[in-house]
């Protein structure tokens, strides 16, 4: 009896994934990031700061999911927009990426958690 509470505790917390801290205080969203007109809109994300790196625009913010929901949220904005395909994604523990391709440009959304209950958000996009 006490091998299989043993093997049932390891079972247990082996599929639990990764233990993170709580999070923080939230960083304060900028009103004056924006997207580009016509960029999907991900549902919840607040953007916190923008800056250029040569030709690529790089936006950051946060959502208030872990990475299952804030992947699905990513996934679905691009699913329902006219104009940008998902090139390629990619779901793990604590990290996620949607990869995109417009007419115009290219790119990508990383999401990563670092605590629990919030991920962060990097939008990069790259003109063509």
């Amino acid at each position: 009896m006490r091998t299989l509470a043993l093997v049932a505790t390891i079972v247990l917390v082996g599929c639990g994934g990764p233990s993170l801290p709580a999070c923080g205080p939230p960083p304060p969203a900028d009103p004056g990031v924006e997207l580009p007109d016509g960029f999907p809109a991900i549902a919840d994300l607040t953007l916190t700061s923008s800056r250029e790196a040569g030709p690529s625009l790089i936006v950051e913010g946060y959502l208030p999911h872990a990475i299952p929901a804030g992947f699905e949220r990513a996934s679905a904005a691009f699913e329902a927009s006219a104009g940008y395909d998902v090139t390629k994604d990619e779901v793990e523990q604590v990290d996620a990426e949607v990869f995109f391709a417009s007419e115009d440009s290219t790119g990508q959304v990383k999401l990563q958690q670092t605590c629990a209950g919030r991920s962060d958000v990097t939008i990069t996009i790259r003109p063509l």
